[in-house]
C-alpha cells in the first residue's frame, strides 16, 4: 500500500512542465473508431505475459526471507483474486502511457514498466475503498429511506467506486511514466475521466437491469440489493406518487416478483429510452471538452480511444 500511496502523492504535488502534441478539435469525432481486436488482444496478451515475473518478484523480497509460507499466501491470494476478468484497467495504463509519450522516447523497458503499473492498478486502492463503502452504506441503509438516492449521491458513488480506479489512475500512471507532470494537465485529464468513469458506472448500472445474460454473464441484482443506481434514482425522479409507493413496496426484496415489477416500473417510466439519451448527451459533451483542450496540453486521441471502448457497450 506505501507504493500506491506514493503514486497518488507523485500524482498530486508533481509540477514539472508538459510538452505534447495536439489534435485539431475538428478531427476529433473522426477518429473514434473501434480499436482492432487483434491490436487490443495482442496488447492483452503483453500484459498477462508480464504477472508471473511480478509474482515471481513478490514471493522472493527479502521481506518473505523467514516467512516463506506468508509469501506463498499473499501469491494465492493475488492470483486468486486477480483471475479472470477483461484487464482494462489495467491495460488502460499501459495504453495511456503508449499514447501520450512522444513516439521516439517510448523503448521496450518502459512499456514493461507501464504495465507492471497496470498491474498495480488491477491491485486494493484507497479511493475504491471509498466507493464500495458509499455503495454498501446506501444498500444499507433504512430499508424504506430513499432521502439520499440523489444525483449527486450517485455521482460521488461513481467517481469515488469507478472513476478514479478505472480511469483517473491508469490515465495519471501513464502521464507520469511519459514525463507529463504539469499539475493543470493531471487537473484536465482527471476531469475528463470523471465523466468517462460516470459513463461507464451508468452503464453497469443499465446492464446489470436490462443486459442480456449470456452477453454479461452475470445475474444482476442492483434490485433485490437495494442498491443506489442510475435507474433507481432517475425512478424516483420521474415517478407518481402511486409508482413511488410501488417503488417503495417491492425495490430491495429478493421475491422474484417484485424484481419484474421494478423492471415493469422503469419500463413504464421510459427509463430505458431515457438512459439512452443520457449516454449519447454524456458522450457528445465529453467529446466536446475534448476539443476544447488547450493546444499545448494533451492529445485528446488517449480518452476517445477510452471512450470507444465502451460507448453503447452491451457487457
Amino acid at each position: 500500500m506505501n507504493s500506491i500511496t506514493s503514486i497518488f502523492r507523485i500524482i498530486n504535488t508533481s509540477s514539472r512542465s508538459l510538452r505534447t502534441l495536439s489534435i485539431p478539435g475538428q478531427h476529433i469525432a473522426k477518429m473514434a473508431t473501434n480499436a482492432s481486436v487483434s491490436e487490443m488482444e495482442k496488447e492483452r496478451e503483453l500484459f498477462l505475459d508480464v504477472f508471473p515475473s511480478i509474482m515471481d518478484t513478490l514471493v522472493t523480497k527479502t521481506k518473505f526471507s523467514h516467512v516463506p509460507h506468508v509469501a506463498n499466501w499473499t501469491k494465492k491470494v493475488l492470483e486468486y483474486n486477480l483471475q479472470g476478468g477483461k484487464k482494462n484497467r489495467g491495460l488502460s495504463a499501459a495504453l495511456a502511457y503508449e499514447m501520450l509519450e512522444d513516439p521516439e522516447k517510448i523503448t521496450e523497458e518502459k512499456l514493461k514498466i507501464s504495465r507492471v503499473l497496470g498491474w498495480c492498478v488491477e491491485m486494493a486502492l484507497l479511493y475504491t475503498t471509498m466507493g464500495q463503502h458509499l455503495d454498501f452504506e446506501m444498500a444499507h441503509r433504512h430499508k424504506k429511506d430513499y432521502s439520499l438516492f440523489t444525483t449527486e449521491k450517485y455521482n460521488s458513488i461513481a467517481k469515488f467506486k469507478t472513476a478514479y480506479y478505472t480511469y483517473k489512475l491508469p490515465v495519471c500512471l501513464g502521464l507520469l511514466l511519459a514525463n507529463k507532470t504539469d499539475p493543470e494537465t493531471h487537473k484536465r485529464a482527471e476531469s475528463i475521466c470523471i465523466d468517462i468513469g460516470l459513463l461507464f458506472q451508468m452503464q453497469d448500472d443499465f446492464i446489470d437491469c436490462f443486459g442480456v445474460e449470456t452477453l454479461t454473464g452475470k445475474i444482476g441484482n442492483d434490485i433485490q440489493e437495494g442498491k443506489c443506481s442510475w435507474l433507481a434514482v432517475q425512478a424516483l425522479q420521474h415517478c407518481s406518487q402511486k409508482q413511488r409507493t410501488v417503488f417503495v413496496s417491492c425495490y430491495g426484496s429478493p421475491e422474484p416478483a417484485h424484481i419484474e415489477r421494478i423492471k415493469r416500473l422503469y419500463e413504464e417510466l421510459e427509463l430505458p429510452a431515457l438512459y439512452h439519451r443520457t449516454e449519447k448527451h454524456l458522450y457528445d459533451t465529453i467529446i466536446k471538452n475534448l476539443e476544447q483542450l488547450p493546444p499545448d496540453s494533451m492529445s485528446p486521441k488517449l480518452f476517445v480511444k477510452l471512450l470507444d471502448l465502451i460507448y453503447d457497450r452491451k457487457n
